[in-house]
């Protein structure tokens, strides 16, 4: 019964960041601090906008954030932001979303969780990761019936 659940859920999640981020509208951004006396700059490729469900035994909460990832240089940045790639990289983060909505049952989701995790799996799986930002538009807690 879960998993007729999920399939609907995820197929409008795909299909938001299908419409949300095309590749050709990714973005280019700067991050500088300082670290070791030089300049360091990450150069970020946008996920999109992202909108999940998170069901509770009380009520249902929607959570709609704004991704995007952060890289070390822009040769790594411009490398991601290939249609091949930034699909690998969207996939990524769905299928942390999707582990963050099963695993967030009984617990209100916050931008907190959801980077923290997000920059946790991204640091595995993707070499040229620097950081992620995770904007929290906007969250509705839809009570059950």
């Amino acid at each position: 019964m879960r998993v007729l659940q999920t399939i609907p859920l995820l197929g409008t999640l795909l299909i938001q960041l299908l419409l949300a981020a095309p590749a050709s509208a990714a973005v280019s951004g700067k991050e500088e601090g300082k670290a070791g006396g030089g300049e360091q700059r990450a150069h970020a490729v946008d996920i999109g906008a992202v909108t999940f469900s998170v069901d509770a035994p009380m009520h249902t909460q929607y959570v709609v954030t704004k991704i995007a990832v952060q890289f070390r240089d822009a040769d790594d940045a411009t490398h991601y932001r290939q249609a091949g790639k930034i699909v690998r990289l969207r996939d990524v983060v769905l299928t942390t979303l999707l582990d963050i909505r099963s695993t967030s049952v009984e617990t209100e989701i916050g931008q907190e969780a959801i980077q923290e995790k997000l920059h946790r799996v991204l640091a595995e799986e993707v070499p040229a990761f620097h950081s992620v930002n995770v904007a929290i538009l906007g969250t509705r807690n839809v009570p059950r019936r």
